[in-house]
């Protein structure tokens, strides 16, 4: 009737989850039985893997939702480790989170380097007068007559 040789665990495979989705499973795992603790240490090594993978910025705003994962995620792992100062998932999560979310990962625009004017750019002798230009008189509105 029941072959005691069959294992019946249930293995989660979080790579086809959205990052919604793996919130819910999180918070259904969270409020489980403790012999799910492992699926959410699972988890976590799945979103460590996600930033890894993509390597977004985690502050710009369509990866909102990724970043909400993983502090969901840490602060889940922080409640449910006997000793969060040991747990090298923690850490792992803590120092990949604040690389992608404070580190600059590209060249800003703004902090590039300014490029010097060219070698042959024409050079002004300062002792030839400079040519006045006119300025434009300040306009004024044609009243209407009724």
């Amino acid at each position: 009737m029941c072959d005691p040789e069959m294992d019946f665990t249930l293995v989660i495979d979080y790579n086809v989850f959205t990052i919604l989705e793996m919130k819910s499973v999180l918070k259904v795992l969270y409020h489980s039985s403790s012999f799910c603790y492992e699926d959410i240490y699972l988890l976590a090594k799945n979103v460590i893997e996600r930033m890894e993978h993509h390597g977004v910025r985690l502050r710009e705003k369509e990866n909102r939702g990724l970043a909400e994962l993983v502090i969901d995620t840490f602060n889940t792992v922080k409640k449910i480790h006997p000793c969060p100062r040991e747990s090298t998932t923690l850490r792992n999560i803590q120092t990949i989170y604040n690389h992608y979310m404070f580190s600059e990962l590209t060249e800003s625009p703004v902090a590039s380097p300014v490029k010097s004017p060219g070698v042959n750019a024409p050079i002004i002798d300062p002792t030839e007068e400079v040519e006045k230009v006119s300025i434009p008189k300040k306009m004024k509105k044609a009243f209407r007559r009724n």
